[in-house]
This record gives C-alpha cells, sequence and structure tokens, in this order.
C-alpha cells in the first residue's frame, strides 16, 4: 500500500475533504504516515485523520511483515512459551506442569503442535496471543486432517455447538483472571447505549428513528427467514452429521472425550439426533475403559435408574397381586455399585454419595455404616450433599452410639460423645459448601431459636440464609423468603416481595403445595399483585389436582 493510498484512506474513513495536489506531501517514515504539508481542517478532523492514519500504518506494517515472513507452529510456541516461563505473576501448579509438558511437546509431531496453537487462539492467552477463532479453526482442521484425535474431536464439536471457544478448560487461567481483574481499559470502538443495544459509533441521533423503514425491514426479514427455514434445518442437520462423523472418527481412535461425548449424544439423542442406547452404552463404555470419570459417573447412574424402573414395576405389579414378591435386580445394582465405585475412588464426590444413599437404604447395620464411610469421602471430597445428609443422620440419631467418624483426626475430639455435636460439625461443613438444604435448615434454626448451637431467635440471620438458600434456587427457602416479608420479620413488611417469593418458589418446583396456597392467597385478596379471582382459582384448581394425584401414588 503506497503512501498515498493510506492517506486517501484515511481521509475517506474520517471524512475529511483533500486536494489530490495536497497527497503529494504525504510519506511513509519508519514505517509510519507521515504529513508534511498542512490540511485545512479543525483540530478535531486533524486528530481524527491521525487516528485513522496510525491504524491504517499498523495494518500496512502488518502486511508488511505477515507476507515477508511466516512462522511454524512450533516457532511460535516457543516464542511464547520463552514469554510465559519469564512472566513474574503466579501460576499454579498445575501451570507450571503444563508449561513443562508443552516444552516437552515441542519435539513431537506437527499435527500436536497445531493442536496446541489452535488451543492456544481458541482462548486467547493475555497479551501473549490474540483469542482469533479463525485461526483455530483451521489449525484444528489441520491437526485433524492428519488424523490427530483430538483436533478431530474439537472440529466435531464445533459442528455440533457452533463454538470452540469454551471446548477446552482453560490453559492458564491465572494469567486470565488476573488480566480481567487489573484490566481498566474500555474498547471504544463499540460503547452500550440505551437498552443495551450496540453501537459501532454510526447510531441514528435521538430523534432520527425510521419506524416505517425499520417495520419494513422486519417484514423483509422475517419473511426470509420463515422462506429459508426448512432448508436452514436441513443445514444445520447436515452439520450435525457432519460434526458426529468426526466424533466417531476421534473416538475410533481411542480419545476418551470423544467417546464420552458420542456416548452421551446416542445415549440421550442430544443434538436431534437418534437415540441408540445400545451403541452410547458401548461408547461410554469405551470411556470408562480409558478413565474417562465422568463415564463411570455416567454408567453408575444409568444401571442405577434401571433397578430403580424394576423396582417401580415390580410395586406396580404388586398393587394388583399382592403375592408379587419384591426384589432388587442385583446384577443392576451391583453395576451400578462398581462404575459409581470406580469415580469414587477417582474423586467424584457425587459417585461417593451415589454409592453411600445405596449403601443407607440398605437392611442392615453394617450396610448403614458402610454407607456413612462413603457419605464422610464424599464430604472429604466436597459434596455439600453428603455433608448435609450426615448433619440429618446425626441429628436424628440414625447413626449407631459408638460408631467413631472415619475422619476423627480431622474432628475435635471433645465433639466424639456428642453426636448432636457432630450434626453441626457437619452442618457447618454443609454451609461452608454452600449447599442450599443446609443453609435452609441454619435459616429455620435461627428463626426457631431453639437448638443449643442456636439459642435465640435472629430473624435478620434466618431472612439471610433463606435467602441464600433461594438464590440457590431451593423451593422451600423461596417460601420461608416469602414469610419473612410477608409478616415483616426480620425485615418491613412488603407484599409485593413475597409474592416475587413465593412465585419464585412455584418455577423451582410447581409441586410446592405452600407456593400454591401463598400464591392463591395474594391473588384472591390483592396482595401485592392486583386482585384477580381468576388466576386464584387456577392456583386453587392447582391444589386438588395434586391432592388428587397424591392419593392415587
Amino acid at each position: 500500500m503506497t503512501a498515498t493510498e493510506l492517506y486517501l484512506n484515511a481521509m475517506m474513513i474520517a471524512n475529511i475533504k483533500h486536494d489530490n495536489a495536497n497527497t503529494a506531501n504525504i510519506m511513509v517514515i519508519d514505517g509510519k504516515l507521515k504529513y508534511c504539508g498542512s490540511i485545512t481542517s479543525s483540530t478535531t478532523t486533524t486528530t481524527k485523520f491521525n487516528i485513522m492514519s496510525n491504524r491504517l500504518t499498523n495494518y500496512y506494517s502488518y502486511c508488511s511483515s505477515s507476507s515477508s515472513t511466516t512462522l511454524s507452529s512450533k516457532e511460535i510456541i516457543s516464542n511464547i512459551l520463552t514469554k510465559l516461563n519469564k512472566d513474574e505473576r503466579v501460576k499454579s501448579k498445575e501451570e507450571v506442569k503444563r508449561l513443562k509438558q508443552y516444552e516437552q511437546d515441542l519435539e513431537m509431531n506437527e499435527s500436536l503442535l497445531d493442536f496446541h496453537l489452535a488451543t492456544f487462539y481458541s482462548q486467547g492467552l493475555s497479551n501473549y496471543l490474540q483469542q482469533d477463532e479463525v485461526k483455530a479453526m483451521e489449525l484444528f482442521k489441520k491437526a485433524a486432517d492428519k488424523d490427530l484425535a483430538e483436533g478431530q474431536y474439537a472440529i466435531a464439536m464445533n459442528y455440533l455447538t457452533g463454538s470452540i471457544s469454551n471446548l477446552f478448560r482453560p490453559i492458564f487461567p491465572s494469567i486470565i483472571n488476573y488480566d480481567d481483574a487489573t484490566s481498566t481499559t474500555t474498547n471504544n470502538e463499540s460503547v452500550i447505549i440505551g437498552d443495551g443495544w450496540v453501537s459501532n459509533g454510526k447510531q441514528q441521533q435521538e430523534g432520527e428513528f425510521d419506524f416505517k423503514q425499520w417495520l419494513k425491514a422486519e417484514k423483509k426479514r422475517v419473511l426470509f427467514d420463515k422462506e429459508n427455514h426448512f432448508k436452514l434445518q436441513q443445514q444445520q442437520m447436515e452439520k450435525k452429521k457432519e460434526g458426529l462423523r468426526w466424533l466417531t472418527l476421534s473416538a475410533i481412535q481411542e480419545y476418551a472425550y470423544s467417546q464420552f461425548t458420542l456416548g452421551m449424544i446416542l445415549l440421550n439423542g442430544k443434538f436431534e439426533m437418534t437415540k441408540n442406547e445400545e451403541q452410547g452404552i458401548y461408547w461410554l463404555k469405551k470411556s470408562a475403559e480409558n478413565g474417562d470419570i465422568n463415564a463411570m459417573h455416567e454408567l453408575g447412574k444409568y444401571y442405577f435408574q434401571h433397578a430403580e424402573m424394576s423396582l417401580i414395576e415390580q410395586l406396580a405389579e404388586k398393587a394388583q397381586d399382592d403375592e408379587v414378591e419384591i426384589k432388587v435386580n442385583k446384577e443392576l445394582m451391583d453395576q451400578a455399585i462398581e462404575y459409581f465405585g470406580e469415580a469414587s475412588k477417582m474423586g467424584n464426590c457425587e459417585s461417593s454419595y451415589r454409592i453411600g444413599s445405596i449403601y443407607i437404604s440398605g437392611p442392615t447395620e453394617e450396610t448403614l455404616l458402610k454407607g456413612i464411610s462413603y457419605m464422610e469421602l464424599a464430604t472429604s471430597q466436597g459434596s455439600g450433599e453428603a455433608a448435609f445428609l450426615l448433619t440429618m443422620l446425626y441429628r436424628n440419631g440414625l447413626v449407631p452410639q459408638e460408631y467413631r467418624p472415619q475422619d476423627i483426626d480431622n474432628i475435635d475430639t471433645t465433639l466424639l460423645d456428642s453426636h448432636h455435636q457432630l450434626s453441626h460439625h457437619y452442618l457447618n461443613i454443609a454451609i461452608g459448601l454452600n449447599d442450599p438444604t443446609a443453609l435452609l435448615l441454619l435459616g429455620e434454626l435461627y428463626f426457631n431459636g431453639n437448638d443449643p448451637n442456636y439459642p435465640t431467635v435472629n430473624y435478620k440471620k434466618a431472612l439471610h440464609y433463606f435467602s441464600e438458600s433461594a438464590r440457590l434456587g431451593n423451593s422451600d427457602a423461596c417460601v420461608n423468603q416469602g414469610v419473612m416479608h410477608f409478616n415483616g420479620f426480620g425485615t418491613p413488611v412488603d407484599y409485593q416481595a413475597a409474592f416475587y417469593c413465593y412465585q419464585s418458589a412455584f418455577e423451582n418446583n410447581p409441586k410446592n403445595e405452600a407456593a400454591i396456597r401463598n400464591l392463591h392467597t395474594m391473588h384472591r385478596d390483592g396482595l401485592g399483585v392486583p386482585k384477580s379471582q381468576e388466576l386464584a382459582t387456577l392456583y386453587s384448581n392447582l391444589l386438588i389436582k395434586l391432592k388428587n394425584q397424591s392419593e392415587t401414588n
């Protein structure tokens, strides 16, 4: 690009009237656009020209450099790793380990390096490499064409989901998070105006909006969408089929993530694909064999659900014939326990909780104690649900008095002789893990004020914990939160706030009778909302329907 071309482009974008005779005074000096004469314009216009000319100069430099040298994936990654190793910002042990692995991989084949660089581009690496999904896709495709399973997986997921930006876990999260926390710059290229419209600086001035023109364009767009709907559906389905093809190619190469994803798609009919339970289980088992913890857990759930379905069918038969003997399908339950057990050993807290629940519901004290030990393991692995269950087991006296927790070294010995204190110990753990039911219980303890550890009524704290639990989606907590606002416990009376709480409770659980009763009352009496007998009747009819269903069951 010549100096004149740069100048004309800058003038055109800046909307400056120019005299062609003056273009001779524009020169490129040291790679930068310089004006050696005078431009008759305002200060604002001159500034505008300078900004645009700088941008075009940078683009000119980029084009010149990129055309002369093209670095290989190995060279780019090597340069980035050198900079990252000198970065003074703190990196986690996992990130340091990952850096060393990347350095070792520099000696590996080209397809793996293309994949690594594609991952860098898909996420962006702070100021070392800008995020660029187009380049990422080119490199993923390059790796996939060389039969790299990871690259094939990335291509497959792009076809299926339409994006690769969140495909893999962040490579160096501490660096990215550091930038997010310290960045004070704003993007002047686009600003948020009005009710969230995004403008690139070309928005119309207030009062210039042409509604008729907009409506005409909208009608045209809707008509176009309607005419092309079937075609778009076909295109989307073809993309998904292509994604499934790439995923299968990757899975055949024993890539566990692909095997797991393919298994879940076929098992559940995701992405509008035809369900194939047999094939889905096959690929999940292959993934589990290759060490995928999520596949192990999903297989455990699959066999447990089928064991439950077998029990439900037997109960239905017993309702017709009292002589029918109900038995747990041992084969299915053993398979569930086996897969949950494998995932539990690898640190999956939900699997530990599931297997603990199976044993706790067993017929003997031996199975109960085994279940408790799994709940303790799940708690140590980070399960708030398990910690809360232990809370309730100790609180209700269901743990044998002589039993001692397996994590006894981490428990104050003064608590061991009091199951109530052990209950309090596990409740605190569950609260720390943000378990919604534990937060609800703590709110109730503060509301009632009749527990040895919470002997005083404290409505403000009760409301706080009800609100925290409600925020996590607990329907009963939403009801309690509404009751606090309705009656003015720990907060001024606010019928409207109470109504919204009851509404949230109903949305979280459409079978919550307390929420339905309260919504009926609010609509009937016009409390917090306009009075509506029609809506009141709707909720009262819903209560009758739920009662009839309960009696039938």
